[in-house]
């Protein structure tokens, strides 16, 4: 039990090897994200959210601002950082997110934005960089 706790505490603190799956380094990633995003005054409202509209990893407060923050992890490769990954057709899904979570949370007429944040990571597990894109995703023709 007490190892397991540790192991845990190790990931969180960005300590531990880099997990070798993609769920877990997700999932590591979307961690370190919604850590930066609360330091900096965002208020989390929802992690892995999942609706008819899609999936978004982060939902939040920035201020009055609804926002839907989409989080890409991965390793070190300058030829394809980790938010080219986001396509037109997840921009589309984000987008289309964005919407429905303004309509449910009752928050019409308020701003609301779709941001990236990239996490990349270096072999030996530690965070080399993250990059947050405010309102990286607009309207997707």
């Amino acid at each position: 039990m007490v190892g397991n706790v540790l192991a845990r505490l190790r990931v969180w603190l960005g300590l531990s090897p880099l997990p070798t799956d993609r769920r877990s380094l997700g999932r590591r990633g979307e961690d370190v994200a919604a850590r930066f995003l609360e330091q900096q005054g965002f208020r989390i409202l929802d992690r892995n959210l999942r609706t008819r509209q899609g999936e978004a990893d982060l939902v939040c407060l920035d201020g009055e601002t609804l926002v839907i923050v989409e989080v890409k992890s991965g390793q070190d490769d300058p030829d394809h950082p980790p938010q080219v990954h986001v396509g037109r057709e997840k921009q589309r899904t984000l987008l289309a997110l964005a919407e429905a979570e303004q309509k449910r949370r009752g928050m019409l007429g308020r701003s609301v934005r779709v941001d990236v944040v990239e996490i990349v990571w270096r072999q030996d597990g530690r965070s080399h960089a993250l990059r947050h894109y405010p309102g990286a995703v607009s309207n997707v023709h």
